[in-house]
Protein backbone atom coordinates (compact mmCIF):
# COMPACT_ATOMS: atom_id res chain seq x y z
CA UNK A 1 0.00 0.00 0.00
CA UNK A 2 1.26 3.13 -1.02
CA UNK A 3 1.99 6.21 1.67
CA UNK A 4 -1.05 8.50 0.15
CA UNK A 5 -3.32 5.46 0.04
CA UNK A 6 -2.75 4.33 3.37
CA UNK A 7 -3.30 8.07 4.73
CA UNK A 8 -6.82 8.50 2.39
CA UNK A 9 -7.77 5.10 4.05
CA UNK A 10 -7.15 6.42 7.82
CA UNK A 11 -8.92 9.66 6.54
CA UNK A 12 -12.27 8.05 5.41
CA UNK A 13 -11.73 5.67 8.20
CA UNK A 14 -11.91 8.47 10.87
CA UNK A 15 -14.74 10.40 9.11
CA UNK A 16 -16.62 6.97 9.62
CA UNK A 17 -15.72 6.60 13.68
CA UNK A 18 -16.78 10.14 14.01
CA UNK A 19 -20.33 10.14 11.85
CA UNK A 20 -20.86 7.17 13.65
CA UNK A 21 -20.46 8.64 17.38
CA UNK A 22 -21.96 12.09 16.41
CA UNK A 23 -25.37 10.03 15.36
CA UNK A 24 -25.33 8.05 18.93
CA UNK A 25 -24.20 10.26 21.62
CA UNK A 26 -22.99 9.03 25.29
CA UNK A 27 -25.86 9.40 27.75
CA UNK A 28 -26.12 12.73 29.61
CA UNK A 29 -24.45 12.74 32.77
CA UNK A 30 -26.77 11.59 36.10
CA UNK A 31 -24.97 12.94 38.89
CA UNK A 32 -27.25 11.04 41.20
CA UNK A 33 -29.92 11.48 43.86
CA UNK A 34 -30.32 15.37 43.89
CA UNK A 35 -33.52 15.40 45.86
CA UNK A 36 -35.30 13.40 48.89
CA UNK A 37 -36.79 10.40 47.55
CA UNK A 38 -40.96 10.09 48.05
CA UNK A 39 -43.20 7.47 49.23
CA UNK A 40 -46.23 6.62 48.39
CA UNK A 41 -48.91 7.58 50.96
CA UNK A 42 -50.13 4.54 51.01
CA UNK A 43 -47.13 2.55 51.75
CA UNK A 44 -45.90 4.79 54.48
CA UNK A 45 -49.44 4.60 56.50
CA UNK A 46 -48.71 0.71 55.93
CA UNK A 47 -45.42 1.08 57.29
CA UNK A 48 -46.52 3.69 60.29
CA UNK A 49 -49.38 1.42 61.16
CA UNK A 50 -46.67 -1.88 61.35
CA UNK A 51 -44.95 -0.09 63.31
CA UNK A 52 -46.65 1.38 65.90
CA UNK A 53 -48.64 -1.82 66.08
CA UNK A 54 -45.56 -3.76 66.51
CA UNK A 55 -44.65 -1.44 69.44
CA UNK A 56 -48.18 -1.85 71.00
CA UNK A 57 -47.49 -5.53 71.04
CA UNK A 58 -44.18 -4.97 72.40
CA UNK A 59 -46.05 -2.79 75.36
CA UNK A 60 -48.57 -5.42 75.51
CA UNK A 61 -51.30 -3.33 74.60
CA UNK A 62 -53.01 -5.55 72.76
CA UNK A 63 -55.37 -7.83 73.33
CA UNK A 64 -58.75 -8.03 75.72
CA UNK A 65 -59.54 -5.14 77.52
CA UNK A 66 -56.17 -3.41 76.61
CA UNK A 67 -55.84 -0.32 73.95
CA UNK A 68 -56.55 -2.49 70.98
CA UNK A 69 -58.45 -5.71 71.13
CA UNK A 70 -56.46 -7.41 68.27
CA UNK A 71 -53.04 -6.69 65.93
CA UNK A 72 -55.99 -5.86 63.06
CA UNK A 73 -57.98 -3.71 65.07
CA UNK A 74 -54.45 -1.69 65.48
CA UNK A 75 -53.67 -2.06 62.19
CA UNK A 76 -57.00 -1.03 60.69
CA UNK A 77 -57.06 1.97 63.10
CA UNK A 78 -53.25 3.13 62.62
CA UNK A 79 -53.36 2.75 58.74
CA UNK A 80 -56.34 4.62 58.79
CA UNK A 81 -54.98 7.19 61.04
CA UNK A 82 -51.85 7.32 58.76
CA UNK A 83 -53.70 7.79 55.38
CA UNK A 84 -56.26 10.28 56.78
CA UNK A 85 -52.66 12.21 58.05
CA UNK A 86 -50.88 11.96 55.31
CA UNK A 87 -53.72 12.61 52.14
CA UNK A 88 -52.19 14.74 49.76
CA UNK A 89 -54.30 17.94 51.01
CA UNK A 90 -51.86 17.74 53.92
CA UNK A 91 -48.86 16.28 52.13
CA UNK A 92 -49.02 17.90 48.64
CA UNK A 93 -45.48 16.94 47.83
CA UNK A 94 -45.32 13.77 49.35
CA UNK A 95 -43.60 11.71 51.94
CA UNK A 96 -39.91 12.32 52.84
CA UNK A 97 -38.53 8.64 52.63
CA UNK A 98 -35.20 9.52 54.65
CA UNK A 99 -37.55 11.35 57.42
CA UNK A 100 -40.13 8.43 57.70
CA UNK A 101 -36.91 5.87 58.12
CA UNK A 102 -36.51 8.36 61.04
CA UNK A 103 -39.99 8.34 62.24
CA UNK A 104 -39.77 4.17 61.97
CA UNK A 105 -36.79 3.90 64.05
CA UNK A 106 -37.81 6.23 66.55
CA UNK A 107 -40.74 4.33 67.39
CA UNK A 108 -39.13 1.07 67.34
CA UNK A 109 -36.83 2.22 70.32
CA UNK A 110 -39.30 4.28 71.96
CA UNK A 111 -39.76 2.77 75.85
CA UNK A 112 -43.29 1.65 76.74
CA UNK A 113 -45.08 4.64 78.77
CA UNK A 114 -48.48 2.79 79.34
CA UNK A 115 -51.69 3.49 77.06
CA UNK A 116 -51.19 5.27 73.83
CA UNK A 117 -47.28 4.89 73.95
CA UNK A 118 -45.81 5.20 70.17
CA UNK A 119 -46.52 7.05 67.33
CA UNK A 120 -48.89 9.50 68.33
CA UNK A 121 -46.11 11.57 70.34
CA UNK A 122 -43.26 11.03 68.32
CA UNK A 123 -42.21 14.78 66.96
CA UNK A 124 -40.77 12.80 64.03
CA UNK A 125 -43.30 11.29 63.20
CA UNK A 126 -46.00 14.36 62.81
CA UNK A 127 -47.11 14.77 59.87
CA UNK A 128 -45.23 18.22 59.52
CA UNK A 129 -42.07 16.60 60.05
CA UNK A 130 -42.97 13.75 57.17
CA UNK A 131 -44.19 16.22 54.86
CA UNK A 132 -41.57 18.78 53.91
Amino acid sequence: MKPHQFITSMAIGTIGVAAACASNPPPAYSPGVTNAQKTDVQVAAARLADAKCKHASECNEIGGDRTYASRDACLSDARGKAENDLRAASCPHGIDTTRLEACLSETASEACSGIGSGLSRSMSCKTGSLCP
